[in-house]
């Protein structure tokens, strides 16, 4: 969902006048993908051969977004933005001993909550196709931090991430409040971050890269 202040009218075709602020509010559908790789030794004997492995994390729901820009040119601005992503769902993160031998046990169940927020300055940019239909885009660079919390496990990663974002903004009417329709797609991509943790009788070393994508359907106003 895009709620934005903007405004596509003939003034826009003179490059003496045009909408200089924008704001912007976008929702709609989220999903964050983190790939794991991992190493890890024996605590208590080091010197043993480590072992590793690897994970997909995909954990997806819903965005809201945040976004001011000022343009000092007609179509070039800079500005603001802020992403968050709130999300829960039930896993099977194990199984209990088996009750009997020979049979695979009960699938363990647990509620894990997935969170997180993207805060940058932006590059903004803007192209009228016509007069109806307005082209903008914009790159940010800036800090991501995100966790994974379950009853018994909690994952949680700060690092810096760059993102973009295209989309089209429809204008349907220039006398009413709804303005037009909005259609966005964005994209972010994280540094990879490092954390190591004890792990029973091991010592884990994890890489975590972290990478999205975002599509928003809104109105304009």
């Amino acid at each position: 969902m895009c709620f934005c202040t903007s405004t596509i009218s003939a003034e826009n075709n003179d490059s003496e006048h045009f909408q200089r602020f924008r704001f912007a509010i976008n929702g709609g559908y989220g999903q964050r993908v983190a790939h794991i790789n991992g190493s890890g030794r024996s605590i208590s004997f080091p010197d043993l051969p480590t072992h590793y492995h690897k994970e997909t994390d995909r954990k997806s729901g819903f965005h809201l977004e945040l976004g001011a820009a000022y343009f000092f040119m007609k179509n070039f601005g800079v500005g603001m933005k802020y992403n968050t992503v709130r999300h829960g769902e039930q896993v099977t993160v194990g199984f209990t001993r088996p009750p009997n031998p020979g049979t695979h046990g009960f699938p363990i169940s647990e509620t894990q909550h997935f969170w997180a927020n993207f805060i940058a300055p932006t590059l903004n940019y803007r192209f009228f196709l016509t007069e109806r239909i307005l082209f903008a885009g914009d790159f940010a660079v800036g800090y991501f931090s995100g966790a994974r919390i379950g009853y018994q496990s909690e994952v949680r990663v700060s690092t810096f991430a760059g993102s973009m974002s295209l989309g089209i903004d429809v204008r349907l009417s220039s006398r009413t409040i709804l303005r037009g329709l909005g259609f966005q797609v964005s994209l972010m991509k994280g540094l990879p971050t490092e954390r190591e943790f004890p792990f029973g009788g091991s010592w884990l070393s994890e890489t975590i890269n972290i990478q999205g994508v975002d599509f928003s359907v809104g109105l304009r106003f």
